[in-house]
């Protein structure tokens, strides 16, 4: 009785991606770690920039009832600003800055993403090309050589874009909860309403 490998379109994409981790490193699977904490990171900055929109709108549309706002008070008076025109210079520096931290964070997030996926796809055709050359002598007598190192470069490219999808997809389903947080927590009537 021998037992027959299982059909890879039967098994569910969890239990792939659960064998595919089980086949990474222990290096890269820290480094999946750490992208997940700078994902989120890359989260607050999206907030963060999208929280600066508002008080730069703000001050461009009506800086007059910014300035008459109970809880800029504080701030106003801290920073002696006394004319509504005063407020357009740092708002917009706040509002620029934030924007540019957003797109710093999103872009190095990018760039270490595509890192550790094609690293883990490096990582991934070294284990299989050592196995294959591990093989006895007959079978690679018995089995074109090329031809299954061009399928197996074929089939790890695919792995490399799986793993690429998924963390753009991890990304962005990060940064939306992040922002969807953000505003249930200060604006729950018009977010659930």
């Amino acid at each position: 009785m021998s037992l027959q490998k299982p059909n890879v379109n039967s098994l569910s994409l969890y239990v792939l991606l659960f064998k595919l981790w089980g086949q990474l490193k222990r290096k890269r699977r820290v480094q999946f770690v750490l992208l997940v904490g700078l994902m989120v990171i890359a989260a607050f900055a999206e907030v963060l920039s999208l929280g600066a929109l508002v008080p730069f709108l703000g001050v461009i549309a009506a800086p007059d009832a910014i300035m008459k706002e109970p809880f800029i008070q504080p701030i106003l008076n801290y920073f002696e600003f006394t004319d509504a025109s005063q407020l357009l210079a740092p708002v917009s520096i706040l509002f620029c800055v934030s924007v540019i931290l957003a797109a710093v964070f999103r872009t190095a997030l990018l760039r270490l993403m595509l890192s550790v996926s094609y690293s883990s796809g490096s990582e991934l055709s070294c284990d299989a090309f050592r196995k294959i050359l591990n093989q006895p002598y007959l079978a690679h007598l018995n089995r074109n050589t090329s031809e299954l190192i061009s399928i197996m470069g074929y089939k790890l490219n695919n792995v490399v874009s799986v793993i690429n999808n998924i963390l753009i997809f991890m990304s962005s389903i990060i940064i939306v909860i992040g922002i969807l947080g953000i505003l249930v927590a200060f604006q729950p009537k018009i977010i659930l309403s």
